[in-house]
């Protein structure tokens, strides 16, 4: 599937920015030996470094890090994975929406356990996780006004910042 995908499709990683006007792009897909909380991909970059036990995680490389922060930052305080990637790529394309009897699933390393971690369609966890999207969302929101010195109330917004918040959700219908 890689391959074809490879040999058809030429514009990955998808990197956009809502500061350049551009869309966003959320996949949703779900770690094989975890199970229990979703893995969001975004094609946005976040804006602070991952902080567990107050110490930032760094993607381990010898390479320099001038892309580390696209990362996927899931799981409880006591059971926390970190995999970081280059915005949305074929990895994190088929690693929303593989099924288990797919070949070639995405495995990626977890910075925090140094382990590789295998992922499969978001829909093992839930279907259609609109919960997860609206939740990561809504995360990158707040991110972005701390970053920006932008104050918001209880709602999230502020007068005159309001066009920030807004999103449209398309869902799909792949029935004929």
């Amino acid at each position: 599937m890689k391959d074809i995908l490879k040999k058809y499709v030429d514009n990955f990683p998808i990197q956009t920015s809502f500061d350049n006007g551009e869309p966003r792009l959320l996949l949703v897909s779900v770690d094989v030996k975890d199970c229990t909380t979703a893995v969001t991909f975004d094609s946005y970059q976040k804006f602070k470094s991952p902080i567990v036990k107050d110490k930032e995680v760094r993607k381990d490389t010898n390479e320099a890090d001038e892309d580390g922060q696209w990362f996927s930052e899931y799981g409880d305080e006591n059971n926390k994975h970190i995999v970081f990637h280059n915005g949305i790529d074929l990895d994190q394309l088929l690693a929303s929406c593989l099924f288990p009897f797919a070949l070639g699933h995405t495995t990626m390393k977890d910075e925090i356990s140094k382990t590789l971690r295998t992922y499969w369609d978001g829909a093992f966890l839930s279907n259609t996780p609109l919960r997860e999207l609206i939740q990561h969302h809504k995360d990158f929101w707040l991110s972005y006004f701390d970053e920006k010195g932008i104050k918001y109330d209880t709602r999230g917004i502020e007068k005159g910042i309001d066009k920030y918040y807004h999103y449209h959700l398309q869902i799909p219908n792949w029935k004929d």
